[in-house]
């Protein structure tokens, strides 16, 4: 999956967009870490270890540093088969 912030002035930070984590298992999820990297960032409401059935946000922000294109992920690590989640982050600096 993948998030696109459009155009953002260089220094300032975006309205942020929503993803949700749902442990879909029959027992708790260990979340080991969640990271975003680039010009973006992020904040959760995951309490570890995620009960099985139930979700959480993660809402990420993006602040770019310079002009032009920037990209980053939002890598998501946990002990679930197939980990990590990764969700592509783009979005643009603008003067």
């Amino acid at each position: 999956s993948s998030l696109a912030f459009g155009n953002q002035t260089v220094g300032t930070t975006s309205a942020s967009q929503m993803v949700t984590l749902t442990n879909n298992g029959t027992a708790p999820l260990t979340i080991n870490s969640i990271t975003a990297s680039g010009d973006f960032a992020q904040t959760n409401t995951c309490p570890n270890p995620l009960p099985a059935t139930q979700s959480c946000t993660i809402n990420v922000t993006f602040t770019p540093a310079v002009a032009g294109a920037r990209t980053g992920n939002l890598t998501i690590f946990t002990d679930a088969a197939g980990s990590p989640e990764n969700v592509a982050l783009s979005g643009t600096g603008v003067a």
